[in-house]
């Protein structure tokens, strides 16, 4: 262990002493009066003598939660499972039957001025313990913060590699990424001087910082980054990427656009080497070059590379279906995780491409909100969303989809949570509840991405629209060099679209066949090389021998964000020189969920890929 996390856990250590020292004193110190209630209380009971009950409780050492609803300074009115526990406590304290449930005998001898209260001295000896640890968490602290400030200026590093399959299994190849975590916020310009926090940058060669290249060995290279073994591999090859810097600058992923698939003979990572002397944090501290950095986690489709680290939450999206304005029913939290979970890790109902109701806020799934305006999801994150006005708990909907990775929670019944101000940030993953279907639990995460989206809030744009084109991802199907039949264009939206702006026969997580090049969505090619995908976008693809239309099959995704356009018939056209360009969003025909118009643009970025 290093001295940073010594002096981390002897602070905590201190610090929890002085807590549980401080509820006892609480109880010996506090002049509390006994809360005035003059009915019968248990689970389901709502009311501000719930409240009163919970403050009693909570000062007097039988605390309900350390966070979150329920804890100091954040009790509600509503009776709930924490309430029943904290007050059974309190009543096996005081000698009598631990039910949870407050009648009128329980009131008479809990509240009736006997059996709180510690002697004078016992009080003296916890206020003079409360002293000297005060002096030893002052000493730490002061100790801490010259050891972090002395940290502060040196150099980042890799803390961790995780790659996962997202193209063909049994080969790298497009669709695979490589996520690097480093130790401290990097330079966004150290890695490409087009790349930004919260953002990416495309069509990455292997020759520039962050491009990818594999070796006839099976060493995969991040230019100027890291170094890995991925096993054997049955050919050398290069690849163009996409490269995305988080919004807290300390997690890079890197996705192979285009390239050659190489084929898996055995996949291993290991042997992982950090490379120095170009990445460098935001004090302008290069990394440097290590050898010892851990062995990759995760798998490019090549085989089980089974680790405990590999499952982790790549996503976290909230959308507003309820009120706009309040977190309440209707309101959605969708969490893409890293591979497929293990289903009765969550709940033993569910299964894939399932769902399950009923679910209460402390089942694993189950949401909550602090007034501090913390979003707790039992078991699986937590998220900051800004400002509210109350906290709150909600029973929800958990739905699986087919694949297993993603987990949609919706909420069903609770109370409506006006929002201040949203404002959504410093997400948490939390470990030892979910697994994967290889029986690895996830572990606790504190640098996952941001969550986007809005429940409704100052983030919700549904009265203007901001409908726009996020990505155009071009893949070859069939024959090189020629645009024809099994060639795919992938548009990615920023948000969910109506799918009756492209087709009335259209719906989201299904697909549409036969669409006419006339239709929208349709797909021409003219003899200048232009790209029309009607209603939609243009791209130049570059020169061609001729011009011709097709036929293609239309799918969108169950978020409504991916259209994905299959030539299914028509016309075979030669390439002679390819090169995307000049793509532009056509306006007035397609609509996000709110039947805004998408606005035409012709700054939105070039596509990526091949035909």
């Amino acid at each position: 262990m290093n001295i940073k996390k010594m002096f981390v856990l002897g602070f905590s250590a201190a610090t929890m002493a002085v807590f549980g020292i401080l509820l006892t004193a609480g109880a010996a110190n506090a002049e509390i009066i006994a809360p005035q209630i003059s009915r019968d209380l248990g689970v389901g009971s709502v009311g501000e003598d719930v409240r009163s009950l919970q403050q009693f409780l909570n000062n007097n050492g039988y605390t309900l939660a350390l966070v979150g609803p329920g804890s100091p300074g954040n009790e509600t009115s509503i009776f709930g499972s924490r309430t029943q526990a904290a007050l059974a406590r309190f009543q096996a304290a005081r000698g009598i039957g631990a039910t949870g449930y407050l009648d009128s005998n329980s009131r008479s001898i809990l509240f009736g001025g006997t059996g709180i209260g510690l002697s004078a001295a016992k009080r003296a000896e916890i206020l003079a313990q409360i002293e000297i640890l005060k002096q030893k968490i002052a000493e730490l602290q002061a100790q801490l913060a010259a050891l972090l400030a002395s940290g502060a200026k040196g150099n980042p590093g890799i803390e961790a590699i995780i790659v996962s399959d997202g193209g063909n299994e049994n080969y790298i190849d497009a669709g695979d990424k490589i996520a690097i975590t480093f130790s401290k916020e990097i330079d966004p310009d150290s890695v490409n001087s087009g790349l930004e926090k919260g953002s990416y940058v495309t069509n990455v060669g292997s020759t520039k910082t962050g491009g990818i290249s594999v070796s006839a060995s099976g060493r995969i290279t991040a230019k100027g980054i890291a170094t890995f073994d991925a096993g054997t591999v049955d050919n050398a090859g290069t690849f163009t990427s996409k490269i995305a810097l988080n919004s807290t600058g300390r997690i890079l992923t890197i996705t192979l656009s285009n390239g050659d698939d190489i084929g898996i003979n055995t996949e291993n990572l290991t042997d992982a080497t950090q490379i120095g002397g170009i990445i460098t944090d935001i004090n302008n501290n290069a990394m440097k070059s290590d050898s010892s950095i851990g062995d990759p986690a995760g798998t490019f489709g090549g085989g089980d590379n089974s680790s405990d680290d590999r499952l982790y939450i790549t996503a976290v999206k909230v959308n507003d279906d309820g009120n706009a304005g309040y977190i309440d029913a209707g309101d959605s939290i969708a969490i893409a995780f890293s591979k497929e979970v293990d289903p009765e890790s969550i709940n033993d109902d569910l299964s894939k491409g399932d769902y399950v109701t009923g679910i209460e806020s402390t089942e694993t799934g189950g949401v909550s909100v602090s007034v501090a305006g913390k979003v707790f999801v039992e078991g699986i994150t937590t998220f900051d969303m800004g400002e509210v006005e109350d906290s709150g708990f909600f029973t929800s909907k958990l739905a699986l989809n087919s694949t297993g990775r993603i987990l949609t929670i919706t909420l069903n019944s609770g109370e409506d949570i006006e929002i201040i101000d949203e404002n959504l940030s410093d997400a948490d993953q939390i470990g030892g509840i979910v697994d994967d279907t290889d029986g690895n639990t996830m572990k606790s995460d504190s640098s996952i991405n941001d969550p986007t989206g809005t429940f409704g809030g100052d983030n919700d744009n549904s009265s203007e629209s901001d409908l726009a084109i996020s990505s155009i991802n071009v893949i070859n199907g069939e024959n090189e060099e020629y645009i024809d039949i099994g060639d795919i264009i992938k548009i990615v939206f920023n948000e969910a679209i109506n799918p009756d702006s492209i087709n009335s026969n259209l719906i989201k997580g299904d697909y549409i066949t036969n669409v006419a090049s006339t239709d929208y969505s349709g797909v021409s090619v003219s003899a200048s090389g232009i790209v029309t995908i009607k209603g939609i976008a243009t791209f130049d693809i570059g020169t061609v021998d001729s011009s011709g239309t097709y036929t293609a099959k239309v799918a969108l995704n169950s978020t409504g964000k991916i259209l994905t356009i299959t030539l299914t018939g028509g016309s075979y056209i030669e390439i002679t020189n390819q090169s995307f360009d000049n793509a532009t969003q056509i306006g007035g025909v397609i609509e996000d969920a709110d039947d805004n118009e998408m606005d035409s643009d012709s700054s939105i970025a070039e596509p990526n890929g091949s035909f």
